[in-house]
């Protein structure tokens, strides 16, 4: 009699008091009206191991849980969608506006021997006139990229027959890029030179060249 009691008073002790479970019950309804419906279903789950409650309930609420995720998901998806929409119709608003502004964007690097070479990006601006230029590759339609260095010829008695003559090259290399694409549209490097007694002379008149192609290889490409 006494094992058996003892057994019983084991029995009890392990499982949740019925209190315990009625007060769980309603911190689980609880996370369901607050919207937290994946921890309420988790909990109207840990719900059917006490006992005197009605495991058909549960399943109830579980399936109200169920159907209620979901419906949060779905939403979730719509607005998603919606937003991707709303995303794509700006993203092509944006593009046919670039397009009809034909703007122009325009990088330079130039350096002249030892120095930077600050007017070659005016230079060119003014030679592609009446374009009008933008201050950001977003807004433009147009993408110009220009890297250049004049650089001196050692002896160049032997070519030019000057005696203490400059002989400069100005080399440079132009690409030409569809912002609204990504497409390279032209691509192309340059070394036009220039001799003379006077090294800033020099420099200036190979440079100049080296604009002036440039310039026309632009004006080419983007009125095609």
């Amino acid at each position: 009699m006494k094992r058996i009691l003892s057994i019983v008073i084991g029995l009890m002790l392990a499982l949740p008091s019925f209190a315990d479970g009625l007060q769980y019950l309603g911190h689980c309804k609880s996370l369901y009206n607050s919207g937290r419906y994946e921890e309420a279903k988790q909990g109207f789950t840990l719900c059917k191991v006490y006992d005197d409650i009605d495991d058909a309930e549960m399943d109830v609420w579980i399936a109200k849980c169920e159907s209620a995720i979901t419906a949060k998901k779905n939403r979730a998806a719509a607005a998603a969608r919606k937003a991707e929409t709303e995303r794509q119709a700006a993203f092509e608003e944006s593009q046919k506006l670039r397009k009809e502004r034909n703007l122009i964007y325009v990088s330079t690097n130039a350096r002249t021997l030892s120095a930077d070479y600050p007017n070659m990006q005016s230079a060119i601006k003014g030679n592609l006139r009446p374009y009008h230029f933008a201050k950001t590759e977003e807004d433009a339609r147009w993408g110009i990229y220009v890297t250049a260095n004049a650089r001196e010829q050692i002896n160049p008695e032997v070519n030019t027959g000057l005696k203490d003559a400059h002989f400069v090259y100005a080399d440079g290399i132009l690409q030409i890029i569809d912002l609204l694409s990504g497409e390279i549209c032209f691509e192309q490097d340059y070394s036009p030179k220039f001799a003379s007694t006077n090294l800033d002379i020099s420099v200036k008149r190979a440079y100049k060249d080296l604009i002036d192609a440039i310039s026309t290889d632009i004006l080419k490409t983007i009125t095609q």
